[in-house]
């Protein structure tokens, strides 16, 4: 008799101590690991259902509560369903996809999913919170976002795609520079593509090339690049390109002719013209010029403050030779030089004429010498 009382005070303890699992295990449970998600207005969220029963049976699934407007769909290989088969060795799973009106109201709305079987049934609260970039954004960035180099330079940029939504969404690429810039943007994984598909949660690398024009001005340059993907998810970012620039100072006259004439001791204007063939704006820009001796060249104005790229400065050279200079060709050396950079020389020929004076003389003294052959042929001819 002892001995049976101590089997069954142990059968009784062991009993006891299983009690517990096997009551905390409900015959029916509709379960999820997420019952409570964030979601934005006008966006869909889906939660993964499983059905969990204590011995092989049917279960009806089915709504039981939604906020008005709301859509649900229960979802199970590949059907719209309304309920499952519960097996309590591989519980079958459903998807439930919500979707959220794009007037739904900011806060918490609840959703209540119900199984039943038989006498058993169970509720699966679900909580959805209305927010703003609830589900996620779209971003893209680039590790380095701005460059500087010269307009001769192509500039290569590489961002980071990121897709923090729950879904897959393929993205088309888009890059917009400058009028004149050569600008394309790619997935690094394929050069040739121009979209790019990104699962959930995931991220890829693009590549942006940016080439600008040869006459490109000095300054910040800005470049667009865009990732638009469906149901309005996209993103943009800014690139910065510097221009440092360069200068490039050409010197001609307003005609581009690089002769001229004029008389002994007179002044001639002759119009220049500078040329800025550079990408940085000229500044200071002042003029030399090494005539002949006796010669004296003046500059009007003496200089020019800026002159844009692409633009042209224009000043006079007034030059005057010698009063005593002989008649024929001489050569000007014209300097302009630029005050941050930049000079060009023009050799300028400058033919001085015959003085009208002289000419004058000269023709009175040969029209003397033919009136004294012929006085002198008549007065002594005869003899």
């Amino acid at each position: 008799m002892r001995a049976l009382r101590i089997v069954i005070v142990v059968g009784v303890l062991a009993a006891a101590s299983f009690a517990p699992a096997v009551w905390a295990q409900p015959a029916l449970l509709v379960k999820t690991d997420y019952p409570a998600v964030a979601v934005e207005a006008g966006r869909s969220v889906t939660f993964d259902l499983e059905v969990i029963t204590a011995s092989p049976r049917a279960v009806d699934l089915s709504v039981a509560e939604i906020p008005d407007g709301w859509q649900a769909t229960l979802r199970g290989g590949g059907f719209v369903v309304g309920g499952v088969f519960g097996d309590p060795e591989t519980p079958p799973s459903v998807e439930l996809e919500i979707r959220v009106p794009p007037d739904a109201e900011s806060g918490d709305h609840t959703v209540l999913v119900r199984g039943s079987s038989g006498g058993l049934t169970d509720t699966l609260q679900l909580t959805l919170t209305v927010a703003e970039q609830a589900a996620g954004a779209v971003t893209l960035e680039a590790e380095f976002p701005s460059f500087r180099g010269s307009a001769t330079d192509t500039f290569n940029f590489r961002l980071t795609l990121e897709n923090n939504t729950p879904d897959e969404t393929t993205f088309t690429l888009n890059a917009q520079g400058p009028p004149g810039w050569q600008v394309s943007a790619r997935p690094t994984v394929e050069t040739r593509a121009a979209t790019v598909t990104v699962e959930g949660g995931g991220e890829t690398e693009v590549e942006v090339d940016a080439d600008p024009p040869e006459n490109v001005t000095a300054g910040e340059h800005t470049v667009v690049v865009a990732a638009a993907g469906g149901r309005g998810r996209s993103a943009e970012a800014e690139l910065t390109v510097e221009i440092t620039g360069n200068v490039e100072l050409e010197l001609t006259t307003s005609d581009e002719r690089l002769s001229r004439d004029g008389g002994a001791g007179r002044t001639t204007d002759i119009e220049l013209e500078i040329r800025n063939r550079g990408t940085s704006e000229l500044s200071d820009v002042r003029f030399a010029a090494s005539p002949p001796a006796g010669w004296d060249v003046e500059f009007e104005p003496t200089t020019l403050a800026t002159v844009a790229p692409g633009d042209t400065g224009r000043v006079t050279a007034r030059v005057t030779p010698s009063g005593d200079a002989v008649a024929g060709d001489y050569n000007i050396s014209v300097t302009a030089t630029g005050g941050n950079g930049g000079a060009d020389t023009m050799e300028l020929r400058f033919t001085v004429n015959t003085s009208r004076f002289w000419a004058f003389i000269g023709i009175v003294v040969i029209i003397a010498v033919i009136v004294g052959l012929r006085t002198v042929y008549q007065r002594f001819g005869r003899r």
